[in-house]
């Protein structure tokens, strides 16, 4: 059972209240204005916690979990010949790329879709 006191934190945390305004508007302190929410939210009176990752953040924990490194830009582009060079350039201009990160996303992006399109769905 929820007291007043956590009631009513709720309810000012429900109006989009941070915690620093539940503070000052109730006299609370910053712990018991946290466990409040806390105890709304496994009453059902407050929704789940969003999750705040973002996208970096996500593709990060993506490739990690495969055991795969990210790797850089550089490591590509001193991977290429002179010659793999001066194509990446020129087909990355014929398609309107303004970086040859944009080429390789594009190039991503349509490997994937000719993938799903013949069957193949592996990391869909």
């Amino acid at each position: 059972m929820m007291g007043d006191d956590t009631r009513r934190v709720a309810e000012l945390h429900m109006a989009g209240h941070s915690h620093a305004a539940i503070q000052l508007a109730t006299g609370f302190g910053y712990t018991k204005v946290v466990r409040a929410v806390v105890i709304a939210r496994k009453a059902g009176m407050v929704p789940p916690r969003k999750n705040k990752s973002t996208p970096r953040q996500r593709v990060k924990y993506l490739f990690a979990n495969r055991k795969i490194k990210l790797g850089f830009m550089s490591d590509i582009l001193l991977g290429l010949t002179p010659d793999q060079l001066d194509w990446l350039a020129v087909e990355a201009d014929k398609i309107g790329c303004a970086s040859v990160a944009e080429y390789i996303t594009e190039m991503v992006r349509d490997a994937h879709a000719e993938g799903a399109a013949n069957g193949n769905d592996a990391g869909s």
